[in-house]
């Protein structure tokens, strides 16, 4: 795959200009060697399942279902929506009850049914009901996408194969949906450090194994040309440079850090889902929260990371400097203007705390919704993040109640699966358009992606 060049490691070393500034440095931690590491807490689902819920609920929905024996309905249904919003199951399942015989009603079926869904992920039956619900309302893009999803791990139908990239239309905020498990506080902070000390970083093109002679230019010049020009109209992403160096490898993808984050994606473009699930995530990696963390080798990040925490961070949070880590901030300190160390003090007031291992987790996350949302598969996607967990086998998912059981283990497939059945994602892109749309002909010999 593309490779990753030790950037902290080498470009750390040289001199900076010297900054003049009126403002004092912060004051500098101490450089003695690093106490004993204590092992980073597990990932826990913070990109998963809602909390259980807490034991007043349970008195919420009795005093519910007190209200309706007395025949107030409307109290009875204020409370169940109450109790639905903060976690209750059996809450929704009330108000389906309720709500089901009023066919006036099908916009409030939706919205329970769906609620319904996100607390159960992976309740085939629950889901089957949404979509019921989703064709009472008349909103047939949405009801085929959860067709999508409800057959995505059954033989005996096969899958529902999304409709063409190119014939979706750009919906505003639909990038920021996507990726918004890096709008964290410790991702902002990484984004703050690639913005302010970007020289830090960055290197030639010809370290990363490519050159200009790679370089992939949107439009119709090729698949990956059509899905990148595609790509920057739908998500209306930052531009980006691409760079494919064709081999007979399966296909990868690495962050050049050049004057903005690039992709170099490596390997042959044989499989159009395959190809659009990579490039999404190769572009959600080049996202200024997300480019240090994923571009860096893991070393490298983890330092950097230690280094923001102590230097900038909460004092109570701060552990001492080694020698190499005491480089790093000394080059930050020179580096960064006041005003960005006092942002980056602001966001890690939040985000100190947070493991490197999360904050790497997290921009995976994004960089998998966003394959997702470009491939419109929802069963590859399921299948591929399962394959690339440790101890996990996809083959689950296509056993009866997998789908549900690993959701349950899983925060990133649960988190999948509440955006693949989410009526923005299905306004995005589940369109349909009629056969004379223009989107769907070759004129201007641009092909259909």
């Amino acid at each position: 795959g593309a490779p990753k060049p030790p950037a902290l490691e080498l470009n750390l070393g040289a001199t900076p200009e010297p900054r003049l500034s009126s403002a004092p440095p912060p004051p500098r931690r101490s450089s003695a060697p690093p106490l004993d590491a204590t092992p980073a807490p597990p990932l826990v689902a913070v990109i998963g399942s809602p909390s259980r819920p807490p034991p007043g609920l349970v008195t919420k929905v009795q005093e519910a279902r007190t209200a309706l024996s007395r025949g107030e309905r409307e109290e009875a249904e204020r409370l169940l929506s109450e109790a639905m919003r903060e976690g209750s199951i059996e809450a929704a399942d009330l108000l389906d009850e309720m709500l089901r015989e009023e066919p006036q009603r099908s916009s409030a079926l939706l919205k329970v049914r769906r609620h319904a869904v996100e607390l159960a992920p992976g309740d085939m039956q629950r889901l089957a009901r949404l979509q019921e619900a989703a064709r009472r309302d008349r909103n047939e893009n949405y009801a085929r996408a959860i067709e999508h999803v409800l057959r995505a791990f059954r033989s005996d139908e096969g899958p529902l194969a999304p409709p063409p990239l190119s014939a979706q239309s750009a919906q505003p905020g639909i990038m920021s949906m996507l990726a918004r498990h890096s709008a964290e506080p410790a991702g902002e902070a990484f984004a703050c450090v690639w913005d302010g000390a970007k020289g830090l970083f960055t290197k030639p093109l010809t370290a990363y194994g490519t050159s200009g002679t790679d370089r992939v230019q949107p439009g119709p010049a090729s698949t990956l040309s059509r899905v990148y020009e595609v790509a920057l109209r739908l998500l209306d992403t930052p531009r980006f440079a691409l760079f494919h160096r064709k081999t007979k490898d399966a296909l990868t993808y690495g962050v050049a850090f050049l004057e903005s984050p690039s992709v170099v994606l490596s390997g042959e473009v044989k499989d159009d889902v395959e190809l659009k699930w990579v490039f999404g995530k190769a572009l959600a990696a080049v996202l200024p929260e997300n480019a240090l963390p994923l571009g860096l080798p893991d070393e490298d990040g983890q330092l950097l990371w230690r280094v923001l925490v102590s230097a900038f961070g909460p004092p109570a949070v701060a552990s001492p400097f080694d020698r190499k880590g005491a480089a790093v901030a000394d080059r930050l300190w020179q580096t960064l203007t006041p005003r960005a160390q006092r942002r980056i003090s602001e966001l890690l007031e939040k985000g100190a705390s947070t493991p490197f291992e999360l904050v790497l987790e997290r921009a995976k996350q994004s960089g998998r919704r966003v394959g997702m949302f470009l491939s419109g598969d929802f069963g590859h996607a399921a299948r591929a993040l399962v394959a690339e967990l440790p101890g996990q086998d996809p083959k689950v998912l296509e056993q009866p109640g997998g789908l549900a059981r690993l959701c349950t283990s899983l925060p990133p497939l649960a988190d999948l699966y509440r955006l693949a059945v989410r009526p923005e994602y299905a306004d995005a892109r589940w369109l349909v358009p009629p056969p004379t749309s223009q989107r769907f002909s070759f004129a201007g010999g641009l092909p259909v992606v």
